[in-house]
């Protein structure tokens, strides 16, 4: 069997290393973007339930509009009769 040649080996032995330190950073950070996955949907249902939507607030924007439409012509109505 032939030797392995000693850059061969010197290469696999850095290479071995590295995988030895990256892996335990890799795995780190594999769990921080999980993390923050989490967060991001937690934070998107947060908003989901708490604010309203576009058409929620003109559907309740049209409403007060109305509101004050109609209290505006009871007034007028109110007015014309005490002339």
């Amino acid at each position: 069997m032939e030797q392995v040649p000693d850059w061969l080996g010197v290469g696999i032995s850095l290479g071995l290393l590295l995988a030895a330190v990256l892996t335990p950073i890799l795995s780190s950070l594999s769990g921080k973007v999980h993390k923050n996955q989490v967060d991001n949907a937690n934070l998107r249902a947060h908003v989901a339930e708490n604010y309203a939507t576009k058409p929620e607030l003109k559907e309740s924007v049209d409403r007060i509009e109305k509101r004050i439409d109609d209290g505006f012509t009871r007034l007028d109505k109110k007015l014309e009769n005490i002339k």
